[in-house]
């Protein structure tokens, strides 16, 4: 149990092993390479080139230190806006541990959480579910991705690369068809006693962290066999 079991260094300790993973090892390798007197080895440098587009040495350098502040832009803003969906009335110095551990965690696509059943206690509140999904989202799709759909913002003319429209389409598909089988499954079951838009919100978060982050709104116990079966393949895919 993260949030019982370990210490506050313990827990800071976990979640720079979570960072560190998030942002990949050759992403790592590579932030510690352009901020040295050291550089990659020829072969892992053309490598990692290749992986975020860049033509040049000074290109590199500028993706990597992109990455690197996108990754912390993105999880700063998380951990506001998690910071604003806690009561007011707890301590803000708690708030802000738990905001930034689970932005981070959710970024990550590392699942951790500081409570033993996740996130179960928070199934009703719509605006955390939907922050802790969009990090995991934006997490998953990576850098590249998300920078091409930037670009292509900027630019309607701009076509997406072929890895890019594979991820985006796969992405969009299995969020979809994840969120209506579970609802389709677990309406007359576990889903039972919700609203609808109860429903909705816990299928929809569980079709985006059962993929990759591990989050829970929902205990696994209620699920039907069937619904495993959904989780065990979305978690083969993932």
């Amino acid at each position: 149990d993260t949030g019982m079991e370990f210490t506050a260094l313990g827990q800071v300790i976990v979640l720079g092993l979570v960072q560190v993973g998030g942002l990949g090892i050759m992403t790592f390798v590579a932030f510690l390479a352009v901020t040295s007197a050291e550089s990659l080895p020829v072969p892992q440098m053309l490598a990692f080139r290749q992986m975020v587009g860049a033509r040049t040495p000074a290109v590199l350098k500028r993706q990597v230190w992109a990455i690197v502040l996108f990754t912390v832009l993105v999880e700063a803003a998380g951990a506001a806006c998690l910071y604003a969906c806690l009561p007011p009335e707890q301590d803000r110095l708690v708030k802000f541990g738990w905001s930034v551990f689970h932005s981070v965690s959710a970024f990550c696509n590392a699942g951790f959480s500081l409570f033993p059943d996740s996130l179960v206690q928070y199934r009703n509140n719509f605006s955390l579910n939907l922050i802790i999904a969009l990090l995991i989202i934006a997490g998953g799709l990576g850098f590249v991705v998300i920078n091409e759909v930037h670009d292509r913002c900027r630019n309607k003319k701009k076509s997406f690369c072929f890895n890019s429209r594979i991820v985006l389409w796969t992405t969009g598909l299995l969020l979809l068809g994840g969120t209506a089988l579970m609802f389709l499954l677990e309406s007359g079951n576990a889903l039972a006693k919700f609203s609808r838009p109860e429903k909705i919100m816990t299928c929809a978060f569980r079709s985006v962290t059962c993929r990759t982050a591990g989050f829970n709104t929902l205990p696994l116990t209620d699920l039907s066999p069937a619904t495993v079966l959904l989780f065990m393949f979305r978690m083969f895919v993932g």
